[in-house]
């Protein structure tokens, strides 16, 4: 791949814009961008540029939740071609009501919300902060959305209070606890745990359960099977779970990559997480830039 002498240069997208602003901005990149997290505003970043870059490429940093914060480079078009997988999963089309309560410089916010804007469906996008839940009620008791997109902390909280109710639930990251999975399950048809929404590689995998299944403990720590163009590999067994590599075609890896998993997938090829591998996601073969952040 041909690069150029000098490396790019790019604008930054601060966190503390209004949301849909920021989704805007991210869809018109004419050159590559920075989406910086609120948290990162006030500090001094030496981020480098993509090293690939034909492509207009859009930096994501990683929450830090099992490492150091890294800034990973992926293509607009990977961005958009996995938000065109996740509606398809997730069945949302322009009749959907999206409310996401998820940060837009996340990886899992801003795929959600540029899969609404894809298919046209209405949405809000709103970052959750400590101690809103009663705003959170009151944006879903007014909007009434056919889809809540979050993340389990929002739902453990939200599975506190009573008087609510959405058709379709979506998380991303770990497990919900057995409490709260039993109680968010009452509030909706159905609950969908999309895996793998991470800044390396996009939705993986998801699994679908109706309020009116009874689960067995295994299928409560399951997510699902391969999404469309999506492959997992993982040797593991019941007793002894291993690594779980994966191939996305919107990854920034070329080839497999450790998604940090260990698990096994069962006779119907569903893949079941049972904890943290401990090793860093990634492999050597890089299509555009991981780098760790660096503090002037």
């Amino acid at each position: 791949m041909e690069t150029l002498s000098q490396p790019p240069t790019y604008r930054v997208i601060k966190g503390d814009s209004p949301e849909s602003e920021i989704v805007s901005t991210v869809l018109g990149s004419g050159d590559h961008a920075l989406v910086l997290p609120p948290r990162f505003l006030s500090e001094e970043l030496d981020i480098e540029s993509p090293e690939h870059y034909q492509s207009v490429n859009i930096g994501l940093l990683s929450s830090g939740s099992t490492g150091h914060p890294r800034c990973i480079w992926n293509t607009l078009g990977n961005l958009k071609e996995n938000a065109s997988i996740t509606s398809q999963v997730l069945n949302v089309d322009q009749t959907s009501r999206v409310l996401i309560l998820a940060g837009p410089w996340h990886v899992a916010g801003l795929s959600w919300a540029l899969m609404a804007e894809q298919v046209n469906a209405e949405y809000i996008i709103k970052a959750p902060a400590v101690g809103e839940t009663e705003s959170w009620l009151r944006l879903i008791n007014d909007f009434s959305p056919t889809h809540l997109l979050t993340v389990p902390n929002i739902l453990r909280n939200l599975s506190e209070h009573e008087n609510w109710y959405v058709p379709e639930i979506v998380f991303g990251g770990d497990h919900l606890n057995d409490d709260s999975y039993e109680i968010i399950r009452k509030r909706s048809d159905a609950l969908t745990h999309a895996y793998g929404q991470t800044e390396a590689g996009g939705l993986l995998a998801s699994v679908r359960f109706s309020n009116e299944e009874q689960l067995l403990p295994s299928q409560k720590i399951c997510v699902g099977t391969a999404a469309p163009s999506m492959y997992l590999s993982c040797i593991g067994s019941p007793g002894a779970p291993a690594e779980v590599k994966a191939w996305s075609p919107t990854s920034v890896y070329n080839g497999y990559y450790q998604t940090g998993d260990l698990g096994y997938l069962d006779d119907e090829h569903r893949l079941l997480i049972t904890g943290r591998s401990g090793k860093a996601k990634g492999n050597c073969n890089m299509l555009t830039s991981v780098t760790s952040i660096m503090h002037k």
